[in-house]
């Protein structure tokens, strides 16, 4: 039995982690966790000669439009197409002066080595702290060859804090290779809208 092994180095706690496996290259793995002290989430690079590169994704290079709100990335996703790239799909949360939430949206970065850099990240579907709380994405890739939607990625999430009829399981779809998403409730309008968690299946989607 291998002895355990740490791959990120960082002090302080890790959560929330995640691991997914390049499908085209199984010797490659790419982890993400959320770095409490750090405000961020950590992209981890696992290539296969055993050693640890980091790519770092900063969601606190965001603002909130017009306040000087702080914020921070959460929930961690990740999930390879068919040409390398890897995908990684997280929260932002933004906190005004207090402790509640100003705001959240939607980050999926994207990396094109595999996950040793990602120089960019789509940001969508942002709802302001009096609305819904997205919360717990999970992202895929069409990795089918013979599908038409081949490569188009897909993230799942919820939105249903307050527990109206406007919040729900909401998924979003890259038909760009993640430069922008389209973003649709899928659970049922008429329901009260506090399902919480979402799975986006690896399957062709319409």
């Amino acid at each position: 039995m291998r002895p355990n092994v740490d791959v990120s180095n960082e002090c302080g706690p890790q959560s929330e982690t995640f691991i997914t496996l390049n499908h085209s290259n199984t010797k490659v793995l790419t982890a993400g966790s959320n770095e409490i002290f750090a405000c961020r989430c950590a992209a981890i690079f696992l290539p296969t000669e055993g050693r640890v590169g980091a790519g770092w994704i900063y969601p606190c290079r965001r603002p909130l439009s017009g306040t000087h709100d702080t914020r921070f990335g959460s929930d961690p996703t990740l999930a390879f197409d068919t040409q390398g790239n890897v995908f990684y799909g997280y929260i932002v949360v933004f906190f005004g002066g207090g402790t509640e939430s100003n705001g959240t949206e939607l980050a999926v970065a994207r990396s094109t080595d595999g996950g040793q850099t990602y120089p960019q990240v789509a940001f969508f579907s942002f709802q302001s702290g009096a609305n819904h709380f997205n919360d717990k994405p999970m992202i895929t890739a069409d990795t089918n060859p013979s599908s038409p939607f081949r490569d188009n990625i897909y993230i799942a999430w919820d939105a249903a804090s307050g527990g109206s009829s406007a919040g729900g399981i909401r998924l979003a779809r890259s038909s760009d290779h993640g430069l922008t998403f389209n973003s649709t409730r899928v659970d049922s309008p008429s329901g009260p809208g506090q399902g919480i968690g979402a799975r986006a299946v690896r399957w062709a989607q319409g």
